[in-house]
């Protein structure tokens, strides 16, 4: 069964139509349509354009398809890990064999989300002709890419995790070293509510979890609102 058409059409509609489709979208609680009006709604706006309740229309929309994802993927891998499949015994060994498809089918959706976001949203706006300038913009994305790879990084293994694990490291260092570029070396004064604020603690926090325990310590739980979102 073929999936159905958005509509209204985002491609049909003016920026400032597709922003209140985004956030009726949102109350509604449809996030995949929600970032496809979102994205057209800043189609042609560079990341200096953008406006802070733009950003975090866009942030919570994907932040709640990746938390969906990530909780789905606990609650599988917790299901076979603690033998909670209930079957005959002679069938556990096929039925595992099943439960583990199934939960590379979630991650294997992540990782196309990672792609997504980072492709077609992060580097939208910190590489290319609609690059911002403005520092706090650039360390707002390069966060956002720091966090889906910390996501990447929790649901794999081996030299997927080391590579998820590399790229969220390096674009927190990107963002930390952004947040202290400005007056001479002082840290970003941002207002408390201003997501930028935490970048100074991720590279040191998000990526030493990842590291030492080979796993992010905390899934997303629930739908996140309007808003800037929580990292953890």
């Amino acid at each position: 069964m073929n999936p159905t058409p958005l509509v209204p059409d985002p491609a049909s509609l003016s920026q400032d139509q597709a922003i209140l489709m985004a956030k009726l979208a949102e109350q509604a609680e449809r996030y995949e349509d929600m970032t496809a009006y979102m994205m057209q709604g800043v189609k042609d706006k560079t990341g200096d354009d953008i406006t802070i309740e733009e950003r975090n229309l866009i942030s919570v929309g994907y932040k709640n398809l990746m938390s969906a994802r990530r909780i789905a993927h606990r609650i599988t891998k917790q299901q076979i890990d603690e033998d909670m499949i209930q079957v005959e015994e002679n069938l556990k060994s096929a039925a595992t064999a099943k439960a583990n498809e199934y939960k590379d089918k979630i991650s294997g959706e992540l990782k196309v989300l990672i792609d997504k976001v980072v492709d077609e949203v992060v580097k939208k706006f910190t590489s290319g002709p609609l690059k911002a300038t403005d520092s706090e913009v650039l360390v707002f994305f390069k966060k956002m890419e720091g966090d889906y790879n910390r996501y990447g990084a929790e649901v794999t293994e081996g030299s997927d995790r080391e590579s998820f694990t590399s790229r969220a490291d390096a674009a927190y260092k990107e963002a930390t070293e952004m947040c202290f570029t400005w007056d001479r070396g002082t840290a970003l004064a941002t207002h408390q509510s201003n997501p930028s604020r935490s970048c100074s603690e991720l590279f040191g926090v998000h990526v030493r979890d990842l590291r030492e325990t080979g796993r992010g310590k905390q899934y997303g739980q629930g739908r996140i609102r309007h808003g800037y979102p929580k990292t953890r």
